[in-house]
């Protein structure tokens, strides 16, 4: 018996909004408050028709059984998405492709970048590489010094958790 192989890929959504002034897009705050991942089939069914638009319907179909959404936090915007380990590279290379994802409203889209953090053969290597990019982000938001000494305690004590976890997981 052969067992199904898949890839596991960690994106990241990043909410923007286009500075006139300056001309570059910025990652900003007004963009995280419109921002809302919802159910895990919308992401699913974007990055389906994405694979549909860039590839036709004969690729759409190839990875439509083998496509879910196993992980997507609302907090950090981070997504893990399993697809079938020969479907791999136009589902990579469509996310490349993709700029927006719906608002809180019906019609609204919300400009985002759709970065592609790690692809990995498993999901626990997947998830590792989430909890390592949350203690990164984490350790830069201590190392920005707009904190409070109570805010860096707590910060400092998620760390903490953080370490313990990755520790359990490896173990």
């Amino acid at each position: 018996m052969v067992r199904f192989k898949n890839r596991y890929f960690l994106i990241q959504l990043l909410p923007i909004t286009k500075s006139s002034a300056v001309g570059v897009e910025n990652i900003v705050d007004e963009g995280v408050k419109q921002f809302e991942l919802g159910s895990p089939s919308t992401i699913a069914n974007m990055v389906r028709g994405a694979v549909e638009e860039n590839f036709g319907m004969a690729m759409a179909s190839k990875i439509n059984p083998s496509l879910s959404i196993k992980f997507a936090s609302q907090e950090t915007f981070l997504v893990i998405l399993r697809c079938a380990r020969d479907a791999y590279k136009p589902v990579w290379s469509s996310i490349t492709f993709l700029n927006v994802f719906p608002g809180k409203n019906a019609n609204s889209e919300v400009p985002c970048i759709w970065q592609v953090v790690g692809i990995s053969g498993t999901i626990r290597c997947s998830q590792m590489r989430a909890i390592r990019l949350h203690r990164h982000s984490l350790l830069q938001l201590i190392k920005s010094n707009n904190l409070s000494q109570v805010e860096r305690m707590q910060v400092e004590n998620v760390i903490k958790d953080i370490e313990g976890a990755i520790r359990r997981i490896e173990a």
